[in-house]
């Protein structure tokens, strides 16, 4: 009887096959994981530029409205806030709604994608009042803490 020379694969070679298959695994896995990360931070980045565009415009007319009014404007604690006859019209966002209201009765509102909060600090010197707006969003990577996105507005009536 003549024995067969093939030669079977030992568990030596199956287990370094497999070892390679799974290092390669994991590199396409963590690689996915990563793109997938960046596109999303890369997505709420372009809505946070959205919103603060469509905030910006927003707040650019309800500045020139209060203050062509006769309204007196503030920011106070962060929230904005124009006053005419003894009632206050505060600039807020709920519901990812932000919302400004005018004295001459119209209502100025826009949807926001990302953006949670707004806060408002007003700063002057001898010529200008620049208002500071920040939009509060949250964090793509770690959804306790907010990260922030800062604008001016610098209202000039009658210009």
């Amino acid at each position: 009887m003549k024995r067969s020379k093939q030669r079977g694969v030992s568990i030596a070679e199956i287990c370094v096959v497999l070892a390679v298959i799974s290092i390669a695994a994991l590199m396409v896995t963590s690689f996915s994981l990563m793109v997938n990360t960046r596109s999303t931070t890369a997505a709420i980045r372009a809505n946070v530029l959205d919103d603060a565009y469509i905030a910006e415009s927003i707040l650019d007319s309800w500045f020139s409205s209060a203050l062509s009014g006769g309204a007196t404007v503030s920011a106070e604690n962060g929230v904005l806030s124009a006053k005419k006859d003894g009632i206050t019209y505060q600039v807020t966002i709920q519901e990812e709604m932000l919302t400004a209201p005018l004295p001459a009765g119209q209502e100025l509102e826009m949807e926001m994608s990302v953006v949670t909060a707004i806060t408002v600090e007003q700063k002057q010197n001898a010529a200008d009042t620049i208002w500071f707006c920040t939009l509060h969003y949250p964090d793509p990577q770690d959804n306790h803490t907010d990260l922030t996105y800062t604008f001016c507005v610098n209202p000039r009536i009658g210009e």
